[in-house]
């Protein structure tokens, strides 16, 4: 695979602090606000998604929130990599990263209605990686937040994609796709993805439930390529693997949990299967990271939202936390995704659905606080061509 080695120091400091202070829209249920910043300019500012507590209907923006952004793709070694930190000056032996190349596209629309009455706002953003023509792919996330007052229940997620060189698709007339009403959305798709179980090749899982106020927020994509991988694999690189940047606004990261204790640099290396991150008067937002994920082939996909692309098999992943600092003034952290570089071929894609719980602050009406599931239905659809 043609990765180009990447500055630590670079991947660390790519992605600038004016994105807290930029202008943001927001969507609003009962208890939860998603944004978007508008308008966007280029990649970061139109691929960058945020969430925050709205505290009852009458709240339509959120006092405090995180943004998410996928700001690195690459080969690495699951055991080492992070060992690169310790050196930021100096190039990673460990990993290998694969640079952003497109101009950053974002589709969307609020008001959206289910089969069974259900009603809900859609977001999605994403970026080409390498070269498509040769190798690369394209990364983005899809968001959902459950606007209506019924649970929501589906085993698929709908996303869009590009491939190096494509141009912007202005959607904002709203008669182009049901989906979006965006400026700057990507050119192909719908792609309609399982999210559920996969057993013997069939998306047949138990279907994923979004009640009211739910946040279900996916990460997606697909590799294009000749699929050699050996020079990676015979120096320990056997994994591929997404970096979010997650930073705040009006959250104390001191809170921060990981695996139920406070974070630490010593544990960056453990297996995460939960974050937490609280605030005392707003609420705060819970982590839950299964073990598996989803490998498909989407050689044959259909854009047209309603054909399931072909599932393979569920497989094992890893996450890990890291990098906790502030940076002019505005706290981060990384989560990194990782998955297996064996199964990974030509047109094949994955998806990974973590879970999200935002709770009451402590102290509200009881000491526990109103749960709801907020499904991060993450679609780490890796794709270069998103399924084109």
């Amino acid at each position: 695979m043609n990765i180009k080695k990447i500055s630590l120091a670079l991947l660390l400091n790519m992605i600038a602090v004016a994105m807290v202070n930029a202008a943001w829209v927001w969507e609003s249920a009962e208890n939860l606000c998603a944004g978007i910043q508008k308008p966007c300019s280029d990649g970061p500012s139109c691929t960058r998604v945020a969430l925050g507590p709205c505290k009852g209907s009458e709240t339509k923006q959120p006092e405090s929130f995180l943004t998410t952004e996928i700001i690195a793709a690459g080969v690495l070694d699951l055991d080492k990599y992070l060992s690169c930190n310790s050196d930021p000056d100096s190039t990673c032996e460990h990993a290998e990263l694969a640079e952003f190349t497109g101009l950053g596209f974002r589709d969307g629309r609020a008001g959206l209605a289910t089969d069974d009455g259900g009603e809900y706002g859609y977001i999605m953003t994403g970026n080409v990686y390498g070269n498509t023509a040769v190798e690369g792919g394209y990364l983005g996330t899809a968001s959902y937040l459950n606007t209506g007052s019924t649970t929501i229940k589906t085993n698929y997620n709908l996303f869009f994609g590009a491939e190096s060189g494509q141009a912007r698709v202005d959607r904002s007339s709203g008669t182009i796709s049901p989906l979006s009403d965006s400026a700057v959305g990507a050119p192909n798709g719908p792609y309609k993805i399982c999210i559920s179980d996969v057993n013997n090749g069939a998306c047949n899982g138990p279907l994923r439930e979004f009640p009211p106020s739910a946040y279900k927020f996916s990460l997606f994509g697909n590799y294009v390529g000749p699929g050699d991988f050996s020079r990676h694999t015979n120096a320990g690189m056997n994994h591929f693997g997404f970096r979010a940047k997650i930073m705040t606004s009006g959250f104390d990261f001191s809170s921060l949990k990981v695996n139920g204790r406070p974070y630490s640099e010593e544990k960056v290396n453990d297996d995460v299967t939960s974050i937490e991150l609280d605030h005392p008067e707003y609420g705060g937002l819970h982590y839950e990271f299964p073990k598996k994920y989803n490998l498909g082939n989407g050689a044959n996909a259909v854009a047209d939202g309603e054909t399931m692309a072909t599932v393979i098999e569920t497989k094992d992943m890893n996450i890990r936390v890291s990098g906790m600092g502030k940076e002019n003034g505005v706290d981060y952290f990384y989560i990194d995704y990782i998955f297996q570089i064996e199964g990974l071929q030509n047109l094949r894609y994955f998806v990974y659905d973590p879970d999200v719980t935002f709770a009451e602050a402590v102290g509200e009406s009881s000491s526990t606080g109103t749960t709801f599931s907020a499904i991060v239905a993450g679609a780490l659809f890796i794709a270069t061509m998103l399924l084109a």
